[in-house]
């Protein structure tokens, strides 16, 4: 038996969108569609190209401007939403599953305002295919909605689809001797545990209605 450490886990973020990729470098946030530019934004992007990346852009941990640098905290926590139901001649209810749920806390050192701005204009991704647009998520939530969140142990992925940013979860820690620190929670529903580098699970499209 093995353990895992803590200095093996690394987290990487994109949309769930193919199509486009947020641009974060401005004030206000944008989206960018060009196919040779909208998979190189990332939260480890740098100053051309911070933002968050089209889905497809991880594939490996080399894909390194995805990555979520410099956390102090990962705090996922995978869970099911069930319906429970009585019935005649048993005392004890019934789990009647409906589907997945998951949160996941990221606490990171505070390095620009990406996170930020994603909490003030962009809770829930990108939406659209043919001309996508940052989603107001006052419409059905499709497929292409919110965040993917890729947390890496050492030896697999766990992965958390159509993330979106909670609405009272951003919080900035300041310290008059210490550097700031940010922190910022996903939640969402679909999640698969213990997905192989080379699987199709990292890159495919997910249907956001679980059976």
């Amino acid at each position: 038996m093995s353990f895992k450490r803590g200095p093996a886990y690394r987290v990487f973020i994109s949309l769930e969108n193919y199509q486009a990729g947020i641009v974060g470098t401005g004030t206000t946030l944008s989206v960018v569609t060009a196919t040779d530019s909208h998979s190189l934004y990332g939260p480890n992007g740098g100053a051309t190209y911070l933002g968050i990346g089209a889905l497809g852009s991880v594939t490996a941990t080399s894909d390194v401007a995805h990555e979520i640098k410099n956390l102090t905290g990962i705090d996922p926590a995978p869970a099911s939403i069930d319906a429970p139901f009585d019935v005649f001649g048993q005392t004890r209810p019934m789990d009647n599953p409906v589907r997945k749920d998951w949160k996941v806390t990221l606490t990171h050192k505070a390095e620009d305002k990406l996170f930020l701005k994603l909490f003030a204009q962009c809770r829930f991704g990108v939406t659209g295919s043919a001309s996508p647009a940052l989603f107001d998520g006052l419409s059905t939530y499709p497929n292409e909605m919110g965040y993917r969140l890729y947390v890496y142990d050492g030896t697999d992925w766990d992965l958390y689809y159509h993330g979106t940013i909670d609405p009272t979860s951003y919080k900035l820690t300041l310290s008059p001797t210490g550097v700031t620190e940010e922190q910022v929670m996903f939640t969402g529903g679909l999640w698969k545990p213990a997905v192989a580098t080379a699987s199709a699970d990292l890159t495919s499209s997910q249907s956001i209605v679980q059976a």
